[in-house]
């Protein structure tokens, strides 16, 4: 019973006092929904500490991981809630779809002419030591 208290006092939180909360997986709609909620210029960005993960950093043991979830219950249930307002947020901008591929497109160029701006940097001061 205290936890479904203080879940709702989650949700009422999120209702009154932010105007959208991001899904990391869903990081590109984010700031597309930011970028018509604001008004804002979408933003350009490249990934720069991207990490690509083995199958061994993937795995957990069964055990483990349902005593991740049994443990982690209230988070699980606040993000299934966030989830379905991010969805019904999409749902008001269906432009966003349309602007999504464009956009992810227009980052992975911009982001190779960042990174390899950071490359060149990096070596000129490499020379320079």
């Amino acid at each position: 019973m205290k936890s479904t208290k203080f879940i709702l006092n989650k949700q009422k939180n999120i209702q009154n006092h932010f105007i959208l909360v991001g899904l990391t997986e869903r990081y590109n709609e984010s700031l597309l929904l930011l970028k018509n909620l604001l008004s804002w210029k979408p933003p350009t960005y490249s990934i720069a500490n991207a990490v690509k993960r083995n199958k061994k950093t993937t795995q957990i043991d069964s055990q483990l991981k349902d005593l991740i979830i049994e443990y982690n219950q209230i988070d699980f249930q606040l993000y299934d809630y966030v989830s379905v307002l991010f969805d019904e947020q999409i749902e008001k901008y269906p432009m966003i779809r349309d602007e999504l591929e464009k956009f992810e497109l227009k980052n992975r160029i911009a982001g190779k002419f960042q990174i390899g701006a950071r490359i060149k940097r990096k070596i000129s001061k490499w020379a320079k030591n």
